[in-house]
């Protein structure tokens, strides 16, 4: 029963930074003035995600990280704890919050407006010299841009600051784009 309760915690708790994360999102890109930063007079841009992502998943990360170092570090003080369902249950929000983290860091696209090529770096570091005629398709939902490329699917959320500019070179560079049935 003990076990079921922490569960119901756990998912409870997740769903809740869950919604405090993209609430923040939200505020954050308002403030910013709808999602996008002036290009100045050179033609290049770079698409990121908002650096909130970085600020939220760091301090997740190291908030669960604490309990197993603190079962490592001092194991007479938990040791009537139920170490492995800690474990097991603090790992994936350890995971979510690195992601988060390498995310902000590392994700972007860098555009140049007069080039046929765009520079995509993904969350894991690899980057991708993308020619726009090589794009096979690209799709928008409401929260994602979805493009294919050599069988490979990339994705762009519009969360992401300069998203409507890399929405416009993908337009103006006559890449197709597949329409939702309605």
């Amino acid at each position: 029963m003990n076990y079921i309760q922490e569960v119901i915690e756990v998912i409870i708790i997740s769903g809740l930074i869950g919604v405090v994360v993209r609430s923040v999102i939200f505020w954050q890109l308002e403030l910013t003035d709808k999602n996008t930063v002036p290009l100045g007079k050179n033609s290049n841009a770079v698409v990121s995600l908002p650096s909130i992502l970085i600020w939220l998943g760091l301090p997740i990360t190291i908030i669960f990280l604490i309990g197993p170092f603190g079962y490592i570090l001092f194991p007479k003080i938990f040791d009537n704890e139920p170490i492995i369902e800690n474990l097991l249950l603090s790992s994936p929000m350890v995971l979510l919050g690195l992601f988060s983290t390498m995310s902000g860091v590392f994700w972007n696209i860098k555009i140049d407006k007069d080039s046929d090529y765009f520079i995509y770096r993904t969350t894991f570091g690899r980057t991708y010299k993308i020619y726009y005629n090589e794009i096979s398709y690209f799709k928008t939902w409401k929260h994602l841009l979805l493009f294919k490329y050599k069988r490979k699917f990339f994705f762009v959320s519009p969360d992401a600051i300069n998203y409507h500019f890399f929405l416009q070179m993908l337009i103006r560079k006559d890449v197709k784009k597949i329409f939702r049935r309605v």
